[in-house]
């Protein structure tokens, strides 16, 4: 890995290292995002232009699962586009995701496809949208272990939700259960054997969050990093949206209490009691963005734009812009030395 990082980005050069193998995982990672790597490589070889297609292709199919599902749940098309276009003042998204992350960004793939099979699921509850829901539901696990907190938020939603519960309760589900253990098993099987990776990735765990591995709970300083973390995350975009209230640009409305809305209130309740049961005292933003990038929708549901045409032309010109500004950011890093 150091002789790579001499030429590569550290995710990059994790991936050219552990890309030259398929296994049925990666230390304290799941496998998928590295066999995808595998594949590429061994059609473009191992080079930057290999790692920056697959995140360049991750990142698409995410802006096109978000206009997707927002064509489904916003009933105006502007809005549906706004959904994709407001994402340019998320930081981490428009800056990490496309020239760094990996798994996390096959993580947001990941949970908004699992969002998209629920919509059809909703509609029409057949043999074969059970069978995706399986696929989808270990491609998920395969992607980020943090896929878990996202299906422990679907699985509280059946409590809440009658159309998510008639989901579940739909003796088909057993079909998606069964297709999920069977693509599963074999890293299950891996991650518990006698070689210790259960211990490697909870010390890993442990290292990242620092969390020490005590068994005291901690409530202030947990709260206190979640708190101050999603509103890193999410600032530039409550700048711009308090800014264009006080201007009469915008106004807030009650969203619609549907599916959808109470999902994403109860996946940020299990967010606050992961985090403080887990006694996590440091939280980076890029562990939430895929928790929290589907429900920028339930946001724009709670928004009324004054001439939202005009919302739509200005965001586009910004996006556009700032995805040149990223595409030429790194080469420009690299030639002046800046790290």
């Amino acid at each position: 890995i150091t002789f790579f990082k001499s030429a590569l980005e550290l995710e990059d050069a994790e991936q050219a290292y552990y890309s030259q193998w398929l296994r049925w995982g990666y230390d304290d990672q799941p496998p998928l995002y590295t066999w995808m790597q595998y594949f590429v490589n061994q059609v473009f070889g191992v080079q930057k232009i290999s790692f920056s297609l697959l995140r360049a292709t991750i990142f698409a199919s995410i802006l096109l699962a978000i206009s997707h599902i927002a064509s489904k749940i916003l009933p105006n098309k502007k809005k549906s586009e706004l959904a994709v276009l407001l994402l340019v003042l998320l930081p981490i998204f428009i800056d990490f995701t496309f020239r760094r992350l990996s798994h996390t960004s096959l993580l947001c793939l990941s949970i908004m496809v699992t969002i998209i099979i629920i919509q059809r699921l909703l509609h029409e509850k057949t043999w074969m949208n059970y069978s995706l829901l399986g696929l989808v539901l270990s491609i998920g696990i395969l992607s980020k272990y943090n896929y878990i907190l996202f299906l422990v938020a679907l699985g509280c939603a059946v409590f809440f939700d009658t159309s998510i519960r008639k989901i579940v309760f739909d003796r088909k589900f057993l079909l998606s259960v069964l297709l999920m253990i069977l693509f599963l098993s074999p890293h299950l099987n891996w991650l518990l054997g006698h070689e210790g990776y259960v211990l490697e990735l909870r010390q890993s765990i442990a290292i990242k969050t620092g969390n020490s591995l005590e068994t005291k709970l901690y409530v202030i300083g947990p709260l206190f990093s979640l708190i101050v973390t999603v509103f890193k995350l999410i600032a530039p975009l409550l700048v711009v949206f308090i800014v264009a209230f006080a201007f009469g640009k915008l106004k807030f409305q009650r969203p619609k209490f549907d599916w959808f809305t109470k999902l994403a209130l109860i996946q940020f309740l299990v967010l606050i009691l992961f985090f403080v049961f887990m006694n996590i005292q440091k939280v980076e933003e890029r562990w939430l963005l895929p928790l929290v990038l589907p429900f920028m929708i339930v946001l724009l549901r709670s928004v009324k734009f004054n001439a939202i045409q005009k919302w739509s032309s200005y965001l586009f010109v910004v996006f556009v812009s700032v995805i040149v500004i990223q595409t030429l950011r790194t080469p420009v890093e690299k030639i002046l030395n800046i790290p």
